[in-house]
């Protein structure tokens, strides 16, 4: 691992997400079935946040109760937080140095998240890592303070840039250790 395990950043991600970002999100919130309107119209992170409900019924989504759940999500996306790191891998084979940039967006309940990878310079390319996420729940009692560490593992590639993880119990803070697969 060449970077440093803490994120560079706490951002808030959904200005960060792609038109791919907001299709997993479409997922996580159990409204698949509208993935290709937006895409279609390549609603991306910034898009997503200025959608009307005007906006819903001209993409096709004509369901009056479904317009008004996404709407009632997008809104929430406001309280999602979310980190930042950049790393950098030298590839065994070219010796070219890639610098890769990991986006964590975490629900407003600290029990979900979207991970994200990205090649730093715009490529879509991206060498096969392995990425371990560690998370920590921490709480303050009278006594002591207690904090709990977790964590899951998960590959991306060019093909596979992003998953969700499902957490135990929220969580406070997030830290990550890339490594070449």
């Amino acid at each position: 691992m060449d970077a440093d395990r803490t994120p560079v950043a706490k951002i808030w991600p959904v200005e960060f997400w792609s038109k791919h970002d907001v299709s997993v999100w479409l997922s996580s919130i159990d409204m698949k079935k509208y993935n290709q309107q937006l895409r279609k119209h390549d609603v991306c992170g910034r898009s997503l946040m200025l959608l009307t409900e005007e906006d819903l019924k001209q993409m096709g989504i004509d369901s009056l109760g479904d317009r008004k759940a996404l709407l009632y999500e997008i809104k929430r996306l406001d309280k999602w937080d979310g980190f930042l790191w950049r790393t950098e891998l030298t590839e065994e084979n070219s010796g070219e140095i890639v610098t890769l940039e990991l986006i964590m967006s975490l629900a407003p309940n600290h029990m979900s998240a979207i991970c994200t990878v990205r090649n730093a310079s715009g490529s879509e390319d991206i060498p096969a890592i392995k990425v371990k996420w560690i998370f920590s729940q921490g709480t303050t009692s009278e006594h002591d303070d207690v904090i709990e560490r977790f964590s899951t593992c998960a590959m991306y590639d060019t093909k596979q840039s992003r998953s969700i993880i499902r957490l135990p119990c929220p969580v406070s803070d997030a830290e990550v250790e890339v490594e070449l697969a």
